[in-house]
């Protein structure tokens, strides 16, 4: 079984009776090139990526987060996955945060009251696991 990447589409919208709330909701992945094995994903260039990004604008939809798999198949027991991430272990890899970070500093949130006009980021990091 490989590991996969696919960016998320989607919307933000105001979340009711949280100050502050912010609701990231999906309407679609793209799933971009990559060369994947049972344990790594790396990206590729990307020559469609412009194309998506002008269509998902034109449905109303912005790049919001990434999402990635972490499913290893347990070896003993057929069809069952491996529960490897808790809270004895790790929730994200050291990589897996690098590689959130950067997407994050990629995707700033605009903001009219910073003085650089960009207050963090809205950018959504979602595992698939075990």
């Amino acid at each position: 079984m490989c590991q996969r990447i696919g960016f998320l589409y989607g919307t933000y919208e105001p979340l009711e009776n949280i100050p502050l709330g912010i609701r990231a909701r999906v309407h679609a992945i793209y799933e971009p090139p990559q060369i994947n094995s049972f344990d790594m994903v790396k990206l590729t260039p990307d020559k469609m990526e412009d194309d998506f990004d002008c269509v998902a604008r034109a449905l109303g939809y912005q790049k919001i987060g990434w999402i990635f798999t972490d499913l290893l198949i347990h070896p003993e027991l057929k069809g069952k996955i491996m529960q490897t991430r808790n809270s004895s272990s790790y929730f994200l890899s050291a990589q897996e945060c690098i590689t959130s970070a950067t997407f994050q500093n990629n995707y700033l949130n605009y903001c009219k009251y910073s003085t650089s006009g960009f207050y963090g980021s809205k950018f959504v990091t979602v595992a698939i696991t075990g």
